[in-house]
C-alpha cells in the first residue's frame, strides 16, 4: 500500500491500518488530500482518494501586563493572545466561574475590577477556553493578585480643646502586618507610629484654630489608604495687665489696665480676701497692711476666660510693708529755757528718726533732749516735728508743740551795799526783765513791796539784811529769785563815862563811882570795865576801891 497523505508525506506499507497526524497550523480549515495506491503481488492496482479535513488551529493564550495590584484592582488588563480562527469562541472563567458578560467571538480583552478586602493578598485563577464550531477547544490559565486590603481609620481621645491640646490617637486601622504610617498632624508635625500622641497649639490669642490630621496607611506591596479628621484647636484668651506700682508703704494704692486679649470675660482677684467680682477694666485699687512688723502679702491675679471653658491668668506678688506711725511723749511745757525729754513711741517698723525743734535745731537720735529758750517778754510755743522712717522707706510725721513760758529774770543793784547808822536808806534799782509779771521785794527786816521799782527802802535797824526780789509770771508758774544782801553797820558805840571823882587820897582805899554812858540809840550794851589795877567789873554803874596810890587808867 502506497499513501499519499496531501502534505508531502507518503508511507509505504502492507499494512492494512495507518495512523496519521495531520497537522494545521493556519487559522482556517484545510483539507489534506489522501490517495491510497494498492497494488498485488501480481501488479495489479487501484487507486483511491478522500480529503481529510484539518480544522483551523486553536491556541488559547493570553498575556497580564500587570499581574498584582492593589485593592481595587481596578480595570485589570488580560490580553487575549490565542491563535485562531476570528470565528473562534472565547470564555472566560475566574476562579472557575464563568464570566457571561465576557464571552466573546474573536480576540478580546478581558477587563474586569477585582477587590480584596482582607489584609491578605487575594488570588484569583483566571482560565481562558477558546473553541470553534467544530467543538475543538483550547484552555489557558493565569494568576491576578489582589494585594492586601489597607484601609486606614484612627479614633483620637477629644477632637477640641484649648491650646494647647493634647491629643491621643488610636489606630483602627485594617492592614497587613509590616504596615507603615504616616501621620500628618497639618502643622508641620508628622509621625510614624502606630499609636502616636501629639500637642496642638494656637499661637493666636484671639481666633480659633483648626487643623486637619491624616493617617496614611501603606503594605508591603505599597497599596496605601488615607483617612482624615479635623481637630479645633481654642485660641488661648492672654492674660496681661499693667500695674504702676507694685509695692509701697501702706495704704499700696495701684492703677490697674487690662490689657489681654481674646477674652469673653475677666475678673481680678486682689488677694485680700474680698468678693473676686468682676468689675471694671481699668482701676485704682487700695491694699492695706496692718501687721507693724511683717510684709504683707498679697497675690494680685487677673484671669481671663472664653465661651469654651479656654482660661489664663497672670498674676504677680504685691509688697506692703509695715506701716509706720509716728509719736512720742515728751514734756510739753515749762519755763524758759526748757529742757524737754522726747521719747520715740513709734511703731516697731521705725529705724531712723528726725527731729526738727523749730528753733533752727535738729537731731536724729531716737530719744534726744533739747533746750528750748525764751528770751521775750510773753510765752513762746515751737512746733516740734517729728519724722520716723523705716528701712522700706515708709515713714510718718507728727508735730507737737512745745511752750517755753517767759522766765521773769530777777536782778537789781544796790547800793550802798555797806553803810553805818545812822545811814540807813538803801537804794535799788531794779533791772530785772519786764513782762505780765508780780514783783516781791523782801528787804529782810520784815518788810517787803510788790511794787515793780521801790527805788529805796530805810531801814530802821543796823545789822545784816538778805535782801530779794521774787518775780512771778501771770501765764505760768514761772518765776525769777534775786537776792543780795547790804550791812548796816551799828552806829559807833558810846563807850564814854563818868566818875563821882577824879582821884583822892589812899586812905583806907578810894571809892569811885562809875557811870556808863548809854546808847543814844537805846541799845542793851554790856559794859566791862578794867580799873587798871589788874580788878574788872561790869554793869553800867559800878563802883569800884582802889587800894593803893597810883594812877589808874580805867
Amino acid at each position: 500500500y502506497k499513501m499519499g497523505f496531501g502534505d508531502g508525506s507518503n508511507l509505504t506499507t502492507t499494512s492494512t491500518s495507518v495512523n496519521k497526524t495531520f497537522t494545521n497550523n493556519t487559522t482556517n480549515d484545510f483539507p489534506f488530500f489522501v490517495t491510497l495506491s494498492v497494488e498485488s503481488a501480481e501488479g495489479c492496482t487501484d487507486v483511491y482518494s478522500e480529503n481529510v479535513t484539518v480544522y483551523s488551529k486553536l491556541v488559547a493564550d493570553f498575556s497580564i501586563p500587570l499581574t498584582a495590584d492593589c485593592p481595587p484592582f481596578v480595570n485589570a488588563v488580560v490580553e487575549n493572545t490565542s491563535f485562531g480562527n476570528n470565528a473562534n469562541n472565547y470564555q472566560w472563567f475566574v476562579d472557575a466561574n464563568p464570566i457571561p458578560d465576557f464571552t466573546s467571538t474573536g480576540l478580546a480583552n478581558f477587563v474586569r475590577t477585582y477587590n480584596n478586602p482582607n489584609p491578605a493578598i487575594r488570588n484569583y485563577n483566571i482560565r481562558l477556553l477558546a473553541s470553534n464550531d467544530h467543538g475543538c477547544t483550547s484552555e489557558k490559565t493565569g494568576v491576578i493578585s489582589v494585594y492586601e486590603n489597607v484601609e486606614a481609620d484612627y479614633s483620637m481621645n477629644i477632637d477640641e480643646g484649648c491650646s494647647p491640646l493634647y491629643v491621643e490617637f488610636t489606630d483602627n486601622s485594617s492592614v497587613p502586618a509590616a504596615t507603615t504610617y504616616t501621620w500628618d498632624f497639618g502643622d508641620g508635625a508628622s509621625s510614624g507610629l502606630t499609636d502616636p500622641d501629639h500637642e496642638f497649639n494656637n499661637p493666636s490669642r484671639t481666633t480659633d484654630l483648626t487643623r486637619t490630621i491624616y493617617l496614611t496607611v501603606q503594605s508591603p506591596n505599597f497599596c496605601s489608604d488615607d483617612t482624615s479628621q479635623t481637630v479645633d484647636i481654642y485660641h488661648q484668651p492672654l492674660s496681661k495687665f499693667y500695674i504702676d506700682k507694685t509695692s509701697s508703704c501702706p495704704p499700696l494704692i495701684s492703677t490697674l489696665s487690662k490689657e489681654s486679649e481674646g477674652e469673653d470675660m475677666f475678673e481680678w482677684r486682689f488677694g485680700d480676701g474680698n468678693p473676686n467680682n468682676t468689675i471694671d477694666a481699668n482701676l485704682s485699687y487700695s491694699w492695706p497692711n496692718t501687721d507693724v512688723d511683717v510684709v504683707q502679702l498679697y497675690k494680685l491675679e487677673l484671669w481671663v476666660g472664653t465661651v469654651n471653658n479656654c482660661v489664663d491668668s497672670t498674676s504677680l506678688d504685691l509688697n506692703v510693708y509695715p506701716d509706720v506711725i509716728a509719736d512720742f511723749t515728751y514734756d510739753p511745757e515749762g519755763c524758759s529755757p526748757h529742757t524737754s525729754q522726747f521719747n520715740n513711741q513709734s511703731t516697731n517698723p521705725a529705724e531712723y528718726f528726725f527731729w526738727s525743734f523749730a528753733d533752727g535745731t535738729t537731731s536724729n537720735q531716737e530719744n534726744p533732749f533739747h533746750e528750748f529758750a525764751n528770751t521775750g517778754l510773753t510765752d513762746k510755743t515751737y512746733n516740734v516735728f517729728f519724722r520716723a522712717s523705716s528701712d522700706y522707706n515708709c515713714w510718718d510725721t507728727i508735730t507737737k508743740p512745745v511752750t517755753a513760758f517767759s522766765q521773769p529774770i530777777a536782778e537789781f543793784e544796790i547800793e550802798p551795799y555797806v553803810m553805818k547808822f545812822p545811814d540807813n536808806e538803801l537804794n535799788i534799782i531794779n533791772k530785772s526783765n519786764r513782762g505780765p509779771f508780780d514783783y516781791l521785794w523782801d528787804f529782810g527786816d520784815g518788810n517787803t513791796s510788790a511794787q515793780e521799782d521801790p527805788v529805796s527802802h530805810v531801814y530802821d535797824h543796823w545789822g545784816y539784811y538778805d535782801i530779794s526780789l521774787t518775780i512771778s509770771s501771770n501765764t505760768s508758774v514761772c518765776n525769777g529769785y534775786y537776792e543780795d544782801s547790804i550791812t548796816i553797820l551799828p552806829p559807833d558805840v558810846n563807850a564814854a563815862f563818868t566818875t563821882d571823882i577824879d582821884g583822892g587820897c589812899e586812905g583806907e582805899g578810894l571809892e569811885v563811882q562809875f557811870t556808863a554812858a548809854p546808847s543814844p540809840y537805846a541799845e542793851d550794851y554790856s559794859y566791862a570795865w578794867d580799873f587798871g589795877d589788874g580788878e574788872t567789873g561790869e554793869g553800867q554803874y559800878i563802883t569800884h576801891v582802889f587800894d593803893s596810890a597810883g594812877i589808874y587808867n580805867v
